[in-house]
């Protein structure tokens, strides 16, 4: 187990350099955690819009000011109900306050199926912590878990593609609890003025832990994470500023707009003009796609394009 942690911290890019050169495992040592455990039968009805998706063809004019079309999704929604049945085996909760539980939640689950009665024999090296969660709090946790795991069974059985408005009418019965000791490894430490967990299942060597990351390391990630995303941005804008794709430029004249920054965003700007224009004229587009379609065979031709007259 030792050499396992060891290993985990190792891989902790994030982690302070001096805080690895450290003999933290040598501070672990083996606990039996209090848990509770509930077993409940479940009866859930419940009903919901199911959504189911469909597509339909929709027409539209693109920068140059042709004509083309593509799928727009709608979803049709109809009433669906249905009711979950289903038997919870032993739904842990941990009767502990000293160890975070959202690591135990990450090295869950102990094998109950294997439990034996208690004996204190079994606890031979071992630290015995005493219930700190009272029944009465762990049977409420217990609950909420339940119906949160009842609820994506519900939405499994929700036809369709997607859905809204669900609502659920749990009702439980045949009821029972138990109260057993699991054993973990707990490593606890304190870097600075932070107290930091790591935790294994003694039974199958799950683990799961906290550690603290360099400040310097994780701006220095945050730095190449923006590096990246400006470079990504600045890529995208050299290539696909022009209003057509330049990698299917043909004509000398596109192959040179695409050749200049300058001239690409210009001709980026002149597309979004032109797409404001038609949709401002209405009836009148085309006039405008007249004079757009003699300006494109003056650039083509490289001379200058005749001035616009008024429509």
């Amino acid at each position: 187990v030792r050499e396992q942690i060891r290993s985990w911290f190792a891989s902790k890019w994030l982690a302070p350099n001096a805080f690895k050169k450290r003999a933290l495992v040598d501070r672990m040592h083996g606990v039996y955690i209090p848990y509770w455990t509930f077993d409940a039968q479940a009866n859930c009805p419940w009903e919901a819009e199911a959504g189911h998706y469909y597509y339909t063809t929709q027409t539209y004019r693109d920068s140059q000011g042709k004509t083309r079309t593509r799928q727009v999704r709608h979803v049709r929604w109809v009433p669906a109900s249905g009711v979950v049945d289903h038997f919870f085996d032993d739904e842990p909760v941990p009767g502990t306050n000293g160890v975070s539980h959202a690591l135990l939640k990450d090295i869950e689950p102990f094998q109950t199926s294997e439990l034996v009665p208690y004996d204190i024999a079994y606890l031979s090296g071992f630290v015995v912590e005493h219930y700190q969660v009272v029944l009465f709090d762990a049977a409420q946790k217990s609950q909420e878990g339940m119906e949160n795991h009842l609820r994506s069974m519900c939405i499994s059985q929700i036809p369709g593609d997607t859905h809204r408005n669900l609502e659920m009418h749990p009702a439980f019965s045949a009821r029972t609890f138990k109260h057993i000791l699991v054993p973990v490894w707990l490593l606890s430490y304190q870097y600075r003025t932070k107290t930091y967990q790591v935790v294994v299942n003694g039974h199958d060597g799950r683990m799961a832990g906290q550690y603290p990351k360099s400040p310097w390391k994780v701006g220095a990630l945050v730095l190449a994470i923006i590096i990246a995303v400006l470079l990504g941005l600045f890529l995208t804008q050299a290539v696909d500023a022009a209003s057509f794709d330049c990698k299917k430029a043909s004509s000398t004249v596109e192959k040179r707009i695409c050749a200049s920054d300058r001239l690409s965003t210009l001709d980026e700007h002149l597309g979004r003009y032109y797409q404001g224009a038609a949709a401002q004229m209405g009836t009148a587009t085309e006039c405008l796609k007249l004079d757009q379609r003699a300006w494109l065979q003056e650039r083509k031709a490289g001379r200058s394009a005749p001035r616009r007259r008024r429509v």
